[in-house]
Parts: C-alpha cells; structure tokens; sequence
C-alpha cells in the first residue's frame, strides 16, 4: 500500500495482465502473418503452375510428339505388321499403299509423308535407307540440316534427321526448294520409317525444319498405334 496525502492506494504489481495480454497479441500476430504467408506461397505456386506454358504438341515442327487421339479419324491399317495410321482426311489423301505402310500426300500437292515398315530394331538403318530410296532426279542437292529433336512416332521415340533440298517436278518445272525429314522408331521388333517432304518454309511457325506442311504432317506421325497398344 502507498499513502499519499493521508489516502492509502493499492500498489500493482509491474507484470500486470495488461502486459501479459500484449505479450498474446504479439503471439497471435505472429501466428496471424506466418500463415498469410503460408496461404501467399501456396496461392503464388497454384498461379505459377497453372500460368506455365504446356508443351505444345509440334511433331514436324519442333519434333514428333505424342498427340491426342483423333475423335473421328481416316485411318491406314498395316495388316502385315499390326500398326494404324490416323490421319485428318480433309488435308492427306492416299496415294498408294503396299504391304509394308502407306503413301499419304497433302490434299494440295504440296508434299507427302510416306510410313514404310520393315522388321528388325535398326532405326539408323532404317533412315539410311529411306534417305537412298529418294529419287535422286526429283530430290536433288539433298544437304542435311540437323537432327529432328524429340524424335517420335505414336508413343515411341526414335531417331531422325532434317534435311532440304531441291524438287524438281516429274514434267519438267521449275525446281522447288523443300524441307524433308526422315524418322525411325522400333518396337517389339518392328520399325516404322517416316519421311515426309513439301515446300520450303520461313515461316517461325515451321521452324526448326521448315515444311510448309509441317502441322498436317504431325497429325498421323503423332497418332500412330503401334501393335499392342490399341
């Protein structure tokens, strides 16, 4: 007790409850902040992934990738070798076909994409021969360009090379500049060739290799079915 003036006052204690409350409120605050935190990583990392960019399906352009299943496709069945081309029928025709694949060429003769199959695992070989089999009369200065990245057919990677060159049309016209690439893949034991060629493009959306006809192309070298997978 303390007597001022003839009064008598009560003496509190220096570590009251109003400190003791303000100690909490601290507390609390830093609780309150750490999970503000917490909840602006987890919102910030939820906005990061949902913002990057998805790989972009780009077969001949960037290299064969697996694509979506077409919803009503035109399809080539290789009997021989159990494999399924599907293809978008407004832009390929066939333009022949034997017992190892199929000749399919743009709907506006600008280029073709040829499956041809064979057994054995060779991809290297198999892209050899393929580049051999190009009529040296209508391919010529055939220069390579670099190796196709990501290399794939259906669901299977595999080995490839661009190139480009001139076209020379069987009637004698004037000779074309083209892009061609050539791609192996192997599975089970069979190996599926693709070499497909049209005019020259500068345009970025081409690029790397630079067919004119580059999206047409992805369509049926992405959704190819190899045996086995149907």
């Amino acid at each position: 007790m303390a007597v001022h003036g003839g009064y008598t006052y009560p003496v509190q204690a220096a570590a009251s409850l109003p400190a003791a409350r303000h100690r909490l409120s601290h507390r609390r605050l830093i609780f309150v902040a750490g999970g503000a935190l917490l909840v602006g990583i987890v919102l910030v990392t939820l906005i990061a992934v949902l913002a990057r960019p998805m790989t972009q399906p780009c077969g001949f352009s960037c290299g064969p990738r697996v694509g979506p299943r077409l919803l009503s496709p035109v399809a080539y069945h290789n009997t021989l070798f159990g494999y399924t081309v599907e293809y978008d029928g407004s832009q390929l025709t066939v333009a022949g076909q034997d017992d190892n694949g199929v000749q399919l060429q743009a709907a506006d003769g600008d280029g073709e994409v040829i499956f041809t199959s064979a057994a054995g695992a060779d991809v290297n070989s198999a892209n050899q021969t393929a580049l051999a089999a190009l009529p040296s009369a209508t391919f010529q200065d055939v220069q390579p360009s670099g190796p196709v990245r990501g290399a794939e057919i259906g669901f299977v990677n595999g080995s490839g090379t661009a190139y480009t060159a001139q076209f020379v049309p069987a009637n004698g016209g004037q000779a074309i500049p083209i892009g061609i690439t050539i791609l192996s893949a192997s599975n089970n034991g069979v190996t599926i060739t693709v070499t497909a060629f049209s005019a020259k493009s500068t345009s970025v959306q081409d690029a790397p290799y630079g067919l004119d006809k580059a999206s047409a192309f992805d369509v049926p070298v992405s959704n190819t079915i190899w045996k086995g997978q149907q």
